[in-house]
């Protein structure tokens, strides 16, 4: 079976130089084969729609606009980031790019899936949600 190392990073490249130096002495064998990463999205743009997400759950919830207001009108339940990605993001994203997975999209519909879910809140309940997080401070 496969092990994936993601050494885009320091922290990663130095995980996986070490591990595979332990392989090296523990068994005098080891191979690598290096892949070109597809035009899926990053490490970064995961741990946005994380951050995201619970910014707005967040945002959501001091709206007043909990899950029942906003998605099923049975249920009482407060928004968390699981929640947003779940019943907002994924629908949305599935809608658009036929994926469930949120590692399938490509890097440049992230932003289209972002624009949609900002764009329904705001018509529909006027609700202004937090812009995407980047590294820019």
């Amino acid at each position: 079976m496969p092990v994936y190392h993601d050494i885009s990073t320091e922290e990663g490249l130095r995980h996986f130089l070490e591990m595979r130096s332990y392989q090296l002495l523990k068994s005098g064998k080891c191979v690598v084969c290096f892949q070109e990463p597809e035009n899926h999205r990053t490490a970064a743009q995961n741990n946005s729609l994380w951050m995201w997400a619970e910014m707005v759950a967040i945002c959501l919830n001091e709206a007043g606009l909990d899950m029942r207001t906003v998605i099923r009108e049975d249920v009482d339940i407060p928004w968390t980031k699981h929640g947003v990605v779940e019943q907002l993001w994924r629908p949305v994203q599935k809608a658009m790019t036929g994926h469930t997975s949120t590692k399938k999209p490509k890097k440049s519909e992230y932003s289209d899936i972002y624009d949609t879910i900002v764009r329904h809140l705001g018509d529909r309940f006027g609700v202004t949600l937090p812009d995407w997080p980047t590294r820019k401070l």
